[in-house]
């Protein structure tokens, strides 16, 4: 007999059904990050809440109990390869924790596995419940989209942020699509599976009319028995007729999702070739095949590991953070042994179908045909924070219901106060350090609005209060970086400057350097984390001494981990231009071109090359080659045409050049802080040591030459 359900059963399941609406359509803009981030930490207060709940319960009826279901232990794998990849191969140990979607999402949503999967046995309804309510919240989603593609918000006085043509509470509409499928498979799978079974019902009624009529009555019973023994609880009508308003909502929600995405808001994916590929490329090395290259920190293995061919697509400067599809994802961040913990997964999910689908009624046939459709959905896009939240939330749903579970009890007066203080221990320090997150990222937003407003004073404080509450963030030290140095140029522009600006100047470019190599130490496998800190170099080489020897030690090694981005080049060989080391530049700018055929910049910076050198053909041959890269309706076209028009008169016996039409061009030159005579740094600005590549071997392209000479190039 099944136990009466207790008050706490029913405030559990209130806060069930409440963070399941609420999931998809919560959101805050005072974070940096106003979507992914605020849910995942409404789930974590949700998990605590409940954890809270739980162990009062247990104390309350000196009894724990424990629902194991044949889905837990590959979830159980899946989380545990999750933390081996993070202690063995991430180079960051505490960011992998804040970012959505990764290890601190993964273990949030395992303890939220096992509190629904507890609590569905003593709440017959939940299922449906959670239905409804994730289906209600994707009919919200569906109508803000339908009011977007309708432009009604730009009709109506609210925040900039509700007026973008791509808003929507779940963060894009790519989002909403997945959130509106996988709610329209929960409804409308079922009714499509008895249509089907009706259909066969039907031409079997006509084969056995009279003849085993008590049969057919007899296994009707059986299933209903079955049903009730389980806990499934039928469909009313009146909830079947909501049901059917909600998929109608959803099928526009859908739609205009579709819409958006072909016109308004394409994503910028990237392609299944190219995530196959540097995929591939991490399972070259044991470590990184078995364990990837750490929990969030996919973009080290896509830098590393970057297909050539992708800088002929529109893509091309673009440094990817997720691969194409999760699987890949997987495969590349956590290795071999995440995807097989997860296979684990899906084929007890396959096993359960093939038992229990012979019943569409049934609200396990619909719960699988949800995570089916995550499922699918997974294969062919990167995941998300509310996909993953719906992934377990369904899963723990679907082990409480299936026959191969089985309950753990035990009554004791000692067990349940064991289980509440290990929970406490464990559960107070952690909210005290997510709390402390939150408030950072609230900072760092509050300086990117001061920014904005060039309110220099409030940035640099609100930057300094992010890092206080949370330094292990290399966002936040990139972004302090770029503000202190900011701050340091503007001033070294000022006509007369006196010692104590010369000495503030110095402090900011100490301070600059300082956090720029900050966020090295805190992630040294990203390319963009060195490139800043050449970047800083190289902005003060007329401000600092020795700052043009570091900036070229640190754009190599950023060109290292990251050797097929032509941006990088053209950036090193505007160094050596600048300085006067034309050969240094030529054989930069020549490899830009090797590697992206069609750049137009790197065809013009090498013509401007060989045209110091006093090569005016080939400054001429370059030339040519711009012009065929570049837009007939291009800007800059006068500025072009005179440049070449200047090479062909230093050059007579050159055939002269058709009509030209250059695109946006940009000729390496000095820094725009200058100061005389130049500071003089201590020895701790000088950059840290070069760092290998944890993504595998060690990165193709140049290593570091300290001794080279380098000079400054322009901020993109």
């Amino acid at each position: 007999m099944k136990k009466d359900t207790s008050p706490l059963d029913g405030v559990i399941g209130f806060v069930f059904l409440l963070t399941v609406f609420l999931v998809p359509l919560f959101f805050l803009p005072i974070t940096s990050d106003a979507f992914e981030f605020p849910k995942m930490m409404l789930i974590f207060a949700a998990v605590a809440l409940c954890l809270l709940l739980w162990v009062v319960k247990i104390i309350v009826q000196r009894e724990v109990r424990i629902t194991i279901s044949p889905l837990a232990l590959p979830l159980l794998l899946f989380m545990l390869t999750q933390i081996v990849s993070l202690l063995i191969v991430s180079p960051n140990k505490i960011q992998p924790f804040l970012a959505p979607g990764s290890i601190g999402t993964i273990i949030i949503l395992f303890v939220w596995f096992f509190l629904v999967a507890n609590s569905s046995r003593e709440l017959p309804r939940l299922a449906h419940h959670v239905r409804l309510a994730l289906g209600t919240s994707a009919a919200i989603l569906s109508l803000v989209t339908l009011a977007n593609v309708s432009g009604f918000f730009t009709r109506m006085q609210l925040p900039d942020i509700f007026k973008q043509a791509t808003f929507s509470p779940a963060g894009s509409p790519l989002i909403v699509l997945t959130i509106t499928i996988t709610a329209l498979a929960m409804i409308a799978g079922p009714i499509f599976m008895d249509l089907l079974a009706d259909v066969g019902m039907e031409d079997k009624k006509e084969k056995d009319t009279g003849s085993n009529l008590g049969d057919m009555l007899a296994q009707e019973a059986h299933e209903k028995n079955t049903q009730t023994e389980h806990g499934v609880a039928e469909t009313s009508k009146a909830e079947s007729l909501l049901l059917m308003v909600i998929g109608f909502f959803l099928l526009i929600g859908v739609s205009g999702c579709v819409y958006q995405l072909v016109t308004s808001a394409k994503p910028l994916l990237l392609p299944y070739w190219a995530g196959w590929e540097v995929s591939i490329d991490g399972l070259k090395q044991i470590k990184s095949a078995f364990f990837g290259v750490g929990p969030a920190n996919y973009v080290a293995l896509f830098t590393k590991a970057k297909p050539i061919a992708l800088n002929s697509t529109p893509l091309w400067n673009l440094r990817f953070g997720t691969s194409s599809n999760y699987y890949l994802q997987l495969m590349s961040e956590t290795g071999l042994l995440s995807i097989a913990a997860f296979s684990l997964f899906v084929l007890q999910v396959i096993r359960a179908s093939i038992r229990h689908m012979g019943d569409g009624k049934s609200e396990i046939s619909w719960l699988i045909y949800g995570i089916f459709a995550i499922l699918a959905i997974q294969l062919f896009l990167p995941t998300n924070t509310p996909l993953l939240f719906l992934l377990f939330t369904l899963s723990g749903l679907l082990g409480s219901k299936l026959h191969e579970s089985f309950v753990f009890s035990e009554k004791s007066k000692i067990l349940p106060w064991i289980v509440a203080v290990c929970t406490i221990v464990l559960l107070l320090p952690t909210v005290y350090f997510a709390g402390r997150a939150y408030a950072a990222e609230i900072a760092f937003q509050d300086s990117i609005d001061a920014t904005r407003k060039n309110e220099a004073d409030r940035a640099y404080n609100k930057t300094v209060e992010a890092i206080n509450l949370n330094p292990y963030i290399d966002l936040y030290h990139v972004g302090f970086s770029q503000l202190g140095l900011a701050i340091a140029t503007n001033m070294s522009r000022q006509p007369n400057i006196t010692d104590a600006n010369r000495q503030t100047i110095s402090g900011l470019i100490q301070q600059a350097i300082s956090e720029g190599k900050s966020a090295v130490a805190d992630n040294p496998t990203k390319a963009g984390n060195w490139e800043n800190l050449a970047l800083i170099y190289r902005n003060i080489i007329n401000v600092a001494q020795g700052a043009n020897t570091w900036t070229v030690q640190v754009f190599q090694q950023a060109v290292s981990l990251d050797p097929a981005n032509p941006m990088l080049r053209l950036e090193l060989g505007g160094v050596f231009y600048s300085l006067g080391q034309l050969d240094g530049a030529i054989e930069q700018f020549k490899i830009a071109i090797a590697i992206k055929g069609d750049f137009a910049n790197a065809y013009y910076n090498l013509a401007n090359a060989y045209k110091e050198r006093g090569q005016y053909d080939l400054a001429l041959d370059a030339l040519h080659q711009t012009i065929q890269y570049v837009p007939a309706d291009s800007p800059d076209f006068d500025v072009a045409r005179k440049e070449l028009e200047n090479v062909e008169k230093l050059a007579p016996s050159a055939s002269a050049s058709a009509k030209v039409a250059p695109s946006l061009l940009t000729r390496p030159s000095s820094p725009a802080a200058n100061m005389k005579p130049p500071l003089s740094l201590p020895t701790e600005a000088a950059p840290p040591a070069n760092q290998p590549n944890n993504a595998g071997d060690s990165p193709k392209g140049e290593k570091p030459h300290p001794s080279e000479s380098p000079s400054p190039t322009i901020l993109r």
